[in-house]
């Protein structure tokens, strides 16, 4: 139940955002594919690591293994998030009056 509160905020934080730079409210999944796909990658970094130094972690028991999604799939979504946000800033153009279409940004 926690895990699904989680998701729907990470969909809901990323569609304000889309629409606030009048993107489709669609991209509120892209942070859902992040967060899935990026503890996807981290599971199998951790695995390959335990391989080669043989660490021994008891996948099937060990709840702090079970726990790291929490830290690192916020993570994941916050770089995400601002990474996303520092794009559609840079393209994002506002234009005040019909006299301001046309213009450079520099010359609004």
């Amino acid at each position: 139940m926690i895990g699904l509160i989680f998701l729907y905020s990470v969909w809901k934080k990323y569609s304000e955002l889309a629409v606030k730079y009048q993107k489709s409210k669609h991209y509120g999944w892209l942070g859902i594919l992040g967060y899935v796909m990026g503890l996807l990658m981290f599971g199998v970094l951790l695995g390959i690591l335990d391989q080669i130094f043989g660490w021994g972690i008891d996948w099937e028991r060990n709840t702090v293994v079970r726990f790291l999604d929490i830290p690192v799939g916020l993570l994941i979504c916050y770089v995400l998030y601002i990474i996303l946000e520092r794009k559609w800033k840079s393209e994002y153009q506002v234009i005040d009056t019909i006299d301001d279409i046309g213009k450079e940004k520099t010359d609004v």
